[in-house]
This record gives structure tokens, sequence and C-alpha cells, in this order.
């Protein structure tokens, strides 16, 4: 049984990958481009796309949750949509692209703001906050992070430039609230944050891994986090068992 994707979300976080989307700002065609797009027919048109790829996207979620991504073909995700099998590679031109704009979903949870704001935090308390979001919504979603992890070694070089687009927007999010740590002395002041939240990805990464077997990984992440980052570590630090 699929989780339930929250349409909302999927649609702010598809909008942002999609290859036609027009750069902020408005100014010469961009704004004829505006003009002839608020038209209610074209409005009506535009809405009608997103819903079908919303419908494209929600298809592939079940599937890969139910086959798998490697067993899952374009169409069948095309039937179970309701959709033509040229619809869905009019959205998304290879099946990995449908996966990476579903990845991206469970990134951009780690960005949204929470419907209850929470009570004011620290810098390095708002980012070990915003790694156990991302934690929760990757191991909700494990099905897509292990299809990533098989399919990222093999994905073409754009694949890969668009997936780095999505990781950026979290990168971004992560050195500003390090950024006001180190501020606030939580953070060891000489320590080259954007280098350190790369070595932080792969010891991420590797513990999500670790974790489909052994689900009390998660624990270690704050060891993790204070030990590359804390401005006073803890002297003890446990390591995960070698696999």
């Amino acid at each position: 049984m699929a989780s339930s994707i929250d349409q909302t979300d999927l649609q702010d976080r598809g909008n942002r990958l999609s290859p036609n989307r027009e750069i902020e700002g408005h100014d010469g065609d961009n704004a004829v481009d505006d003009a002839v797009n608020d038209r209610p027919s074209n409005r009506t048109r535009l809405k009608q796309k997103q819903i079908t790829r919303d419908r494209i996207l929600k298809a592939a979620m079940e599937l890969f949750f139910e086959r798998g991504f490697n067993e899952t073909r374009t169409d069948d995700i095309a039937k179970r949509a309701g959709v033509s099998h040229g619809s869905v590679f009019s959205h998304f031109k290879t099946k990995p692209k449908l996966l990476i704009a579903l990845m991206a979903y469970a990134y951009g949870s780690a960005l949204r703001e929470p419907r209850t704001p929470p009570p004011p935090q620290s810098g390095l308390e708002g980012f070990k906050a915003s790694v156990q979001t991302l934690w929760r919504q990757q191991t909700q979603f494990m099905a897509l992070v292990q299809a990533y992890m098989a399919a990222s070694w093999t994905w073409d070089k754009e694949d890969e430039l668009e997936f780095a687009g999505v990781v950026d927007d979290l990168r971004g999010h992560w050195l500003k609230l390090l950024e006001q740590a180190q501020r606030e002395g939580d953070v060891k002041p000489d320590l080259d944050l954007d280098m350190t939240i790369t070595v932080f990805g792969v010891a991420y990464r590797e513990t999500l891994r670790q974790s489909i077997y052994d689900p009390s990984k998660e624990a270690f992440l704050d060891e993790i986090i204070d030990f590359l980052f804390a401005a006073t570590p803890k002297q003890n630090i446990s390591h995960p068992d070698a696999r």
C-alpha cells in the first residue's frame, strides 16, 4: 500500500523541476508570455497539464512501491494514471526523471515550513530538526530511496545535474542554519561548513542505507552531527556496525 502524497507539495516541487519553468522575475518577452498565459483558455490548459503531471507522479509512486523501480514500466504508469503512454514522456523524458521528481518531494519536506510554527530554535537545533524531517520522509518512502541509490550509479549527466539542483536547495538551507550556529558559538568557528556538509551527506546516506536492516541507526545521526559540527563534541562516539 503506497503512502499518501500531498498533491500540493508534489505540485510545488514539480513546478521547480519542470524543464519549461520560467526564470523568476519579469522582463521583455516574459511579460508577454505572462499576459498570454493569463487568458482563461490558457489558464485552464496549464491547470489540466499540472493535474495530469500529478496523476503520473502519484501512479509512479504507487507502482514503485508495489513492484519496485526496475520492474515498473512506463506504460504501466500510464495505465495507472489513466493517460496515454506519450503523455508520460511529454512530462518526463525518462523514468529516472520521474524518480528525481519524487525524490524532490522527500528533500522538499526538510525545507517546508511546518503548519504549527516551532518554538524559537538555535541554528544547530534547526539543523538537527531539518535532518530529522528528511530522515522521516525518506524512511517513509524507502522504496524510492533504494531505487535512487541503485539508479544514480547509471543515470546520465543531465539527470545528475537535475538531481544536484534538488539537493542544492537543501544544502543552502542547512548552510544558513549552520552559519547561524557558528555565530551562536555552537559550531566550531573555523569549520569549513560547505565541505563538512558534504562529509555529513556521505555519512547520512550510509546511515540511511544501514537503517534498511537496522532501524536503530537513526540514533547515530545526532552523534555524527555533534562529532562533525559541535563546538564541544561529545567525547565518546559509537560506531555503526561494518557491513
